[in-house]
């Protein structure tokens, strides 16, 4: 997964797993960041919005069923 795909994408077109893939995918990133000590950087803002929205999604079918 990439940061193309999840642009490309819409949450709700998603597979769980896909879902789940994108979440590791963005933890991931924040995780370089802060070992990179880019404390100051975007990147922990986008990936930490982006995880927000993909857990919303994934609360918002797991209240479905």
């Amino acid at each position: 997964m990439d940061k193309s795909y999840l642009k490309r994408h819409p949450f709700s077109d998603m597979s769980e797993k896909e879902l789940d893939n994108a979440i590791q995918y963005c933890l991931n990133n924040i995780e370089v960041a802060i070992i990179e000590r880019n404390f100051e950087s975007r990147l922990i803002k986008n990936y930490g919005k982006t995880l927000i929205k993909l857990e919303k999604e994934k609360e918002s079918r797991c209240n479905l069923h």
